[in-house]
């Protein structure tokens, strides 16, 4: 996974872009690499709890970049600047509530978070008012994960791994029974180690089904021409080497499918 994040990396640093919505996909992909190298973190410790967690927040990040790709909807890098400026409105509102309730004296930190707000706003070419006025996360009207991923795998087989990687995140009682205690003789006991065996397998579950979601949600980027890049030839190596990493992924996930066979994980 790491030399699979690093190329794709060094292609996004020679990529360019100067519209809002390259600018979008841009960060997206980005925050997906950052997100990725956290995993790697936490692989390289020996630490398979988290990475699930991490897991979803890059699922969800690539099917968005294939839904805001494949969309039929005119507003859908609109709506989606306005579901995420939200946090903002209702900031805005509770800092404006509290300089009314104080008689207009706005606070040197009410200030200042005031303009961070239009700082992010401009950014989107909006103005605070524009904020003020931005609907409701339901009249918006994001589609959901489930919905989106439609737009990754239109047979909707890779929401499963969505789903398992969501126990992590709320703590489902699988989660709990495998990772976070243990029964010994009548007493169940905390348990905060896993086998080495274990381990090993538990991370191949979450880095190979990423390194292929990723690679499935980045390709699209790459076949749509969102950004502009330095050197054409450049590219081009670049792009031949993460299908040699490809390749070598598929072997590793048949691979990992007879350990997981033979430990009967």
């Amino acid at each position: 996974m790491k030399e699979f994040l690093f190329v794709y990396q060094i292609l996004l640093e020679s990529s360019t872009t100067n519209t809002t919505e390259g600018r979008i996909i841009l960060g997206m992909m980005v925050r997906v690499i950052k997100i990725g190298k956290s995993v790697l973190h936490l692989s390289g410790a020996h630490i398979h709890y988290g990475q699930n967690g991490l897991g979803r927040l890059i699922y969800e990040s690539c099917v968005t970049i294939a839904w805001l790709l494949g969309s039929s909807d005119k507003l859908r890098f609109e709506n989606y600047i306005k579901n995420g400026l939200l946090n903002e409105k209702r900031l805005l509102k509770r800092i404006e509530e509290d300089i009314d309730n104080n008689n207009g004296v706005k606070l040197p930190i009410q200030e200042r978070m005031i303009s961070s707000v239009e700082y992010t706003a401009k950014e989107a070419n909006l103005t605070l008012k524009d904020v003020r006025e931005i609907p409701s996360a339901k009249k918006i009207g994001i589609p959901n994960v489930y919905e989106r991923t439609k737009f990754l795998d239109p047979s909707c087989g890779l929401y499963l791994l969505y789903r398992n990687m969501s126990g992590e995140t709320h703590g489902s009682f699988h989660e709990l029974v495998r990772y976070n205690t243990e029964r010994k003789e009548n007493f169940i006991e905390a348990e905060f180690h896993c086998s080495a065996e274990e381990s090993i397998a538990s991370d191949s579950r979450v880095t190979l089904p990423l390194i292929i979601l990723i690679n499935k949600s980045f390709s699209e980027v790459l076949k749509d021409n969102v950004f502009d890049f330095n050197n054409s030839s450049d590219k081009e190596l670049l792009v031949a080497r993460i299908r040699n990493i490809m390749k070598n992924v598929s072997k590793l996930d048949a691979a990992h499918e007879r350990l997981l066979q033979d430990q009967k994980l």
